[in-house]
């Protein structure tokens, strides 16, 4: 099947975002985002992409509570495929729901969350939400301006109002203090990268701001089925679960679900080559992970920090 290409100029200058802000008119509708920029997506990618959001009109499935996983469930048993958006010699936006590793799969899920949430059901409302969480602060389509680092993933959006990282001071007793720097330390392990050189000093610069961050997080050892956490984790909040890899703040990432024997991880999974939900629990999942040391959290209901 052809890639699908469209060419244009981003125009966000009259755009509302997905936060639940309507542009007003005299007759109150809701204007369709306008995107416009350059795409490479398949005919499937953008029929998926609307039958997911046309069914949240008229599915009471689709109600607030929870709504990241019902999502999320929309793509269960998807394969798991790495480096999809490697895919060009130049960055652009790529939109691919054949395919997902953990990273496309929280970006997909949270992008369709967020639209659905604002009532704009169009496949160009979905591609400028998807842009607005990829990209850094000035929403440019560069691949030294994609949020590669998810400590630096969280920051962006935090500062543009999509998540909202959870704090406390009863689990969150450990902090990050490695220097991040495996990108610029692994070019040739990154295509695009190693082919384009000149952007290793955009990537370094990135990679300091990252490590300035040194986000605390919950120890493995202290994830249990208590009430306490519960309260602070919900289900469909972003779990980051955080490495002591060299160069790394975070290996893996995906979305807490919890169930009565207690909390759970929905994730596209290397081990399993598709989309899961763990039939592990969080905290025996983490114990096989010899290099994970723990869960940063962020809550995709932008605002509510929750204690």
């Amino acid at each position: 099947m052809k890639k699908w290409v469209l060419v244009g100029i981003i125009s966000l200058m009259t755009l509302t975002g997905c936060d639940g802000q309507q542009k007003k008119s005299e007759d109150k509708a809701i204007e369709p985002y306008k995107y416009l920029g350059e795409r490479v997506y398949q005919k499937e990618d953008s029929l998926r992409v609307v039958e997911i959001l046309d069914s949240a009109k008229v599915r009471a499935a689709y109600g607030e509570r929870m709504l990241s996983i019902k999502v999320a469930r929309n793509f269960l048993n998807i394969p798991y495929v790495g480096r999809t958006l490697e895919i060009n010699d130049e960055e652009k936006l790529v939109i691919n729901l054949r395919e997902l590793d953990c990273t496309t799969f929280v970006e997909t899920v949270l992008a369709l969350t967020k639209c659905i949430e604002a009532q704009r059901y169009g496949f160009d409302d979905y591609c400028y939400m998807l842009q607005k969480i990829r990209y850094g602060e000035s929403d440019t389509v560069a691949y030294w301006n994609r949020n590669h680092y998810f400590f630096g993933w969280i920051k962006e959006n935090e500062k543009k109002g999509i998540v909202k990282r959870v704090t406390d001071t009863d689990y969150h007793t450990a902090k990050m203090e490695s220097r991040i720097d495996f990108m610029s330390t692994h070019i040739e392990n990154y295509k695009m990268l190693d082919a384009h050189r000149e952007w290793v000093p955009m990537i370094e610069k990135m990679e300091e701001k990252v490590t300035a961050l040194r986000y605390p997080y919950i120890p493995k050892d202290k994830i249990d089925n208590s009430e306490a956490l519960r309260a602070l984790i919900h289900d469909g909040d972003i779990l980051a679960l955080t490495t002591e890899i060299k160069g790394l703040e975070t290996q893996h990432i995906g979305f807490a679900v919890w169930k009565e024997d207690g909390l759970h991880l929905m994730n596209a999974s290397l081990l399993h080559k598709k989309v899961v939900e763990e039939e592990k629990l969080l905290v025996d999942y983490l114990r096989g992970q010899k290099k994970m040391t723990g869960v940063v959290v962020v809550s995709t209901e932008a605002g509510k920090n929750k204690k």
